[in-house]
């Protein structure tokens, strides 16, 4: 929420997640923005990057049932506003619309991994 709240609370928000383990994480940070009337009608689309089938089975279960329960508290988005990629330039290579603030979460995912953060950001973000 800070990080929406400081950009302006853009009307139209992308959370991007890496490595969402079992989608405890994502499926937490929806029930607590399905409390925010701006964010709960900001958010259009969830993208996780993810490799495993077996973890995307995983993750598409868990967020179903947090979707359902989100939108009995009014929010727009069900199981078909998820979408899988296998790395992050297929996230960038789906994008849709232009002018969705996209907000990524990667807890862990960078502990996990040998990633130099000069290297991830210049590809997020390049001149």
């Amino acid at each position: 929420m800070t990080r929406w709240l400081a950009a302006g609370s853009p009307p139209n928000v992308r959370v991007v997640e890496l490595g969402p383990g079992r989608g405890t994480l994502l499926a937490d940070a929806l029930r607590a923005w399905s409390q925010f009337p701006g964010m709960k009608s900001a958010l259009k689309e969830l993208r996780l990057v993810e490799t495993s089938p077996s973890m995307r089975n995983l993750q598409g279960e868990t967020l179903k049932k947090t979707l359902e329960d989100c939108k009995k508290r009014g929010m727009n988005m069900d199981a078909g506003s998820v979408e899988w990629h296998d790395s992050l330039d297929d996230v960038r290579n789906a994008s849709r619309a232009d002018g969705v603030f996209t907000m990524l979460v990667a807890h862990e995912f960078f502990d996990a991994l040998p990633v130099d953060i000069i290297q991830v950001w210049r590809r997020l973000f390049p001149s």
